[in-house]
């Protein structure tokens, strides 16, 4: 993170946005997954209000890496003029303008939703009741003809190969957190299948998971 000299009262001004500040609604749907999404432009109704009411504005710009993939640069700036920005590195699942387009909104609405403090607001009730999902925690519970439990197993070892960051990122795009939170058998293929396909992208392109991002 680069910063100015000081940042007092700009995390002054983001504490108080952030007092404002709503989760980003999911108004958006991926067609794959039949699942709701928050998107860009989500992101930015539930931010743009509490920054401007508070002295705050966002700016995102782009450079090329050394690697020829784009570069997204994201600053939040004070009125006072203080600020701070971040990098975030995207690569296009293809090279062509639409895929290096759709990533660089893909990495503007994680960068945006970062540094501000945004989440997507909470639509399975998890929040209200107070669960909180730890995965890594969870054993997986056999029902009774085991199939969970093989989905849990197999999810297990799909993320060793394709690398964490992948694979929240599919199981983000399909509405999920974790793969336990996954009933739906249909649903279950659906997401196995987009890691099965980004698994076989990696073996063909040799590249390691933690140097690839996935891209929506």
């Amino acid at each position: 993170m680069n910063k100015s000299e000081t940042i007092g009262k700009l995390a002054e001004a983001l504490s108080k946005a952030q007092g404002m500040m709503k989760g980003a609604v999911k108004d958006s749907e991926n067609p794959f997954f039949r699942a709701a999404y928050a998107d860009l432009a989500s992101v930015w109704d539930a931010c743009r209000e509490p920054l401007s009411k508070n002295g705050l504005s966002v700016t995102q710009t782009t450079r090329i890496a050394d690697n020829g993939e784009p570069v997204i640069i994201t600053t939040l700036l004070h009125s006072s003029g203080e600020w701070m920005s971040g990098e975030l590195l995207v690569k296009p699942v293809k090279n062509d303008p639409q895929s290096v387009g759709s990533a660089i909104t893909y990495g503007r609405r994680y960068a945006l939703s970062a540094i501000v403090g945004i989440a997507p607001e909470d639509d399975d009730g998890e929040k209200a009741q107070g669960r909180q999902h730890t995965e890594q925690h969870k054993e997986p519970e056999k029902n009774a003809e085991g199939t969970n439990y093989k989905f849990l197993q197999t999810m297990k070892a799909m993320k060793k190969d394709i690398g964490d960051d992948a694979y929240y990122k599919i199981m983000g795009a399909a509405g999920f957190e974790h793969s336990n939170d996954i009933k739906d058998r249909k649903t279950q293929l659906a997401v196995y299948g987009e890691m099965k396909k980004y698994k076989a992208v990696l073996a063909e392109l040799g590249v390691p998971a933690e140097e690839v991002m996935v891209c929506r």
